[in-house]
């Protein structure tokens, strides 16, 4: 049993994202950081294997996979745990939202009208190539963070301080 093995998923709150779509970044998170470790290696035989899990990872997939949720405020805030994580040599997994569903910007290009004039076609009013007419674009956007992992005691110093979500 690994009583001390852990993992915490930080979700910024400062995004208002939906619930479903605070559980479907966590989930990445947490998944992540178990895919950025897995290399397909082929072996003398032929066949596949994977590697690199720390006995840490180990342990946990082999318990109950403790999880604790928390909260932080801010991209800043978000990228500092980061930080800490990396300079404390704790595996962590930052997800950056692609930006389809939730996180959208003004077009840059019709200023986010969905259409412009154009120069090329003798100043007819076209819909925006850019946006495809909707005004609005894609913004990536960090989303969360999983550290570890790890023990309780390396990642408590961490996010110790950190709100229960």
């Amino acid at each position: 049993m690994n009583g001390n093995i852990k993992q915490v998923i930080i979700i910024r709150t400062d995004l208002n994202m939906r619930k479903g779509k605070m559980v479907a970044q966590g989930a990445h998170a947490s998944m992540k950081v178990f895919f950025d470790r897995m290399q397909p290696a082929l072996n003398t035989s032929g066949s596949t294997h994977w590697c690199e899990f720390t006995p840490e990872m180990i342990k946990w997939m082999n318990s109950s996979f403790p999880k604790i949720v928390v909260s932080c405020d801010s991209e800043k805030e978000l990228l500092d745990l980061k930080k800490q994580a990396d300079d404390a040599g704790i595996i962590n997994a930052l997800i950056l939202d692609e930006g389809r569903t939730e996180f959208k910007e003004i077009c840059s290009k019709c200023s986010g009208s969905g259409r412009y004039t154009s120069k090329d076609m003798m100043k007819a009013v076209v819909n925006c190539s850019l946006c495809n007419g909707t005004g609005k674009i894609n913004k990536p956007t960090y989303t969360c963070l999983a550290i570890g992992p790890d023990t309780s005691e390396k990642i408590d110093k961490i996010t110790g301080n950190l709100k229960l979500l």
